[in-house]
């Protein structure tokens, strides 16, 4: 998926100023990914935080605790972080 540029942006801006660990891959979308909202003509910005996951298609996937504990800080710091003026310069980029 290609997304909307200014929130990819955001998002990137936001571990490197935390130091939150974080690997950045642009890759095919895979049957998870979010619905083409972004193409609608109000305006949603979307993106996918995936977490690392070995065995995804086994019964017992397995999570190192470090990469989902990661992802969680990196939401809720992009969370404190939207604010009306923000989210305005994400939705609509001069």
């Amino acid at each position: 998926m290609l997304s909307h540029n200014p929130l990819p942006h955001f998002l990137l801006q936001t571990p490197h100023q935390l130091n939150i660990p974080y690997q950045y891959h642009s890759i095919p979308p895979p049957p998870t990914h979010p619905p083409p909202i972004h193409l609608t003509p109000h305006h949603l910005p979307s993106l996918s935080i995936p977490i690392p996951t070995t065995y995804i298609h086994t019964h017992p996937p397995i999570i190192h605790p470090h990469d989902y504990q990661n992802p969680l800080n990196l939401l809720t710091q992009l969370i404190k972080r939207l604010h009306q003026k923000t989210v305005q310069q994400i939705t609509y980029p001069s």
